[in-house]
């Protein structure tokens, strides 16, 4: 399990993964948990991901891009009251 912060330390913010599955564990330390499983790793998603992973697993046509190898992501950088911060973003396979 890798965290957005060691993909940025060893792959800077703009690489892009290729995403495999995804799924919530609901039986994270601090509640649901959005994870995205990559050929490479897999991560736990922030935690705001939660309603948007359960909505792409429970979508037909997103289900098939992520089954198809068609969907992937990437990260960005923002800053809210607890400082810099990494997000994940949705894009498509280059």
């Amino acid at each position: 399990y890798v965290k957005p912060v060691d993909l940025a330390n060893a792959h800077g913010i703009d690489k892009v993964y290729t995403i495999r599955a995804m799924y919530v564990n609901t039986g994270g330390k601090f509640g649901d948990e959005p994870v995205i499983v990559t050929d490479d790793f897999i991560l736990n998603a922030p935690h705001h991901l939660v309603d948007t992973v359960r909505n792409i697993i429970n979508d037909g046509e997103s289900t098939q891009l992520v089954n198809s190898g068609l969907a992937a992501f990437k990260l960005y950088e923002y800053t809210n009251a607890k400082g810099n911060q990494l997000g994940v973003t949705w894009c498509d396979v280059e």
